[in-house]
């Protein structure tokens, strides 16, 4: 069970990371990301601690196959950056409103240059997700 774990997570935070791509493909899937909207930074947290905790493992992986670790490489690897990006905006709420204006400024426009980044990386959560989603299922 927790080895379908970190999949099913990567596949609903590449959802909300990927959103505007998603609704385009799929205008269906507007009504399920905007259910789970609220709970973003939650889901982000979640698959940041997961994406770390299994960074641990990843050398088990390549032990399985080559193609295997790779595609758990990335999962892992985007379900970090999207953790981290899902999450910021609450970081920024919790952490930086004790800052001064022109740290508040710097971390504002970091965030602004790291978005782009949240939608390639929910994309590639969402492929490798359900790769090893399927593959889990199958062995």
């Amino acid at each position: 069970m927790s080895a379908l774990l970190l999949p099913l997570i990567a596949i609903v935070a590449g959802m909300l990371a990927a959103a505007s791509v998603v609704i385009k493909k799929s205008p269906d899937a507007a009504n399920l990301i905007k259910k789970i909207k609220p709970y973003e930074a939650g889901i982000g947290a979640a698959a940041l601690v997961l994406g770390i905790l299994r960074l641990f493992i990843v050398t088990v992986a390549f032990k399985i196959g080559l193609i295997w670790g790779l595609v758990f490489s990335a999962c892992v690897a985007s379900c970090i950056v999207m953790g981290f990006l899902l999450g910021y905006p609450v970081l920024q709420n919790l952490l930086l409103d004790e800052l001064s204006e022109d740290a508040q400024a710097k971390s504002e426009e970091m965030y602004e240059r790291l978005t782009p980044y949240k939608v390639t990386s929910g994309l590639v959560a969402m492929g490798t997700g359900v790769y090893l989603l399927v593959i889990g299922f199958i062995f």
